[in-house]
């Protein structure tokens, strides 16, 4: 797909992340990132947060659910901290709230939403907009996200793998696109197998953890009113995987990466004691193509689009459309 005028292009969040990076110079330089929304803008933060947190020698990173960032402030934010908002639409109250707080606290905020003149943009130091549909998977948030921590790695530590990162970037729309076609036949096998299911478990790690995480509370709970809850794959044999038994629904997000191992463990447990495992593999999805050093940082990107076709055409088989909502936008809360 072209790039979208409107939207922010991956080489202008290396000019974002240089004037980011001179901001901080202020106050002795950057030390601290923090990854700071709500839901799934939460869990679309997590490949920076991944990223910054496995290849750095020298910064801190984290992710906090927004209104806990405002009431429990972190200590360290402050003129050495970065804190990334995000938000779709902008209005998200708790994350614009968060975005406020840690401007006033003198840290530098780089806001990220679908559109430019929106609360959450405003009083940010940098603004990223980003496409939710019908544009080049290069400008999506996560990927815009992953151009965002290649470029402060490279600039603040010489980070080995820039170049590769600006490859894969390049790639991305021929491999989303090869994925997304792949895994229709699957998918629909899956939501026909599925649709009257009361409850669907979520697990994944590493770079697959927040998908995981987003798939079960966005758009199995949110959207389709489905019983779940995701686990960490390296959590899940300390406790959760008492539940599993014949019957009992999974759906494993097996990531190509260092955390492999625990991925398999928890399948192939799951695989002896219950019939209803459905594997989402990062192997079997074209991340082969992208260079070796980097491929794991965008699995969620790839993987986000085949999970995005799970759970819509689940919506279809269950005849349960995405935006019906009992209380969201709709009631007071």
């Amino acid at each position: 797909m072209k790039m979208q005028e409107n939207l922010t292009a991956p080489d202008q969040v290396a000019a974002i992340a240089g004037r980011l990076l001179d901001k901080a110079k202020a106050g002795g330089g950057l030390r601290r990132v923090y990854c700071v929304a709500c839901g799934g803008s939460l869990g679309g933060l997590y490949p920076l947060d991944y990223l910054i947190r496995t290849e750095t020698k020298s910064l801190f990173v984290t992710s906090v659910t927004a209104n806990e960032f405002v009431h429990a402030t972190p200590a360290g934010v402050d003129a050495n901290a970065l804190v990334v908002v995000m938000s779709m639409a902008g209005t998200t109250p708790e994350t614009v709230r968060a975005a406020h707080r840690a401007k006033e606290l003198g840290a530098a905020v780089l806001a990220l939403s679908s559109k430019k003149e929106v609360p959450l943009t405003e009083g940010a130091d940098e603004i990223i907009v980003y496409g939710a549909e019908n544009c080049s998977w290069q400008q999506t948030n996560q990927a815009l996200l992953l151009k965002l921590g290649g470029e402060l790695l490279h600039r603040c530590e010489g980070w080995a793998g820039h170049e590769q990162l600006q490859q894969a970037l390049g790639q991305l729309d021929d491999v989303c696109g090869a994925a997304i076609q792949k895994a229709a036949a699957p998918a629909l096998q899956f939501a026909q197998l599925h649709r009257d299911d009361e409850v669907i478990y979520t697990v994944g790690s590493g770079p697959m953890s927040r998908l995981a995480y987003t798939t079960c509370i966005c758009h199995l709970m949110e959207m389709e009113w489905i019983n779940s809850s995701s686990f960490h794959s390296g959590e899940f044999f300390h406790g959760p995987f008492e539940i599993t038994d014949k019957g009992v629904p999974f759906l494993l997000f097996l990531s190509g990466g260092r955390t492999r191992f625990l991925d398999e463990r928890a399948g192939n447990f799951l695989a002896r004691y219950t019939d209803q495992l459905e594997r989402i593999d990062a192997r079997d999805y074209g991340m082969d193509r992208l260079p070796a050093g980097v491929a794991e940082f965008f699995e969620p990107v790839v993987l986000g689009a085949v999970a995005r076709v799970y759970t819509t055409t689940l919506a279809r088989e269950k005849k349960h459309p995405f935006l019906y909502r009992k209380y969201m936008f709709k009631v007071e809360y």
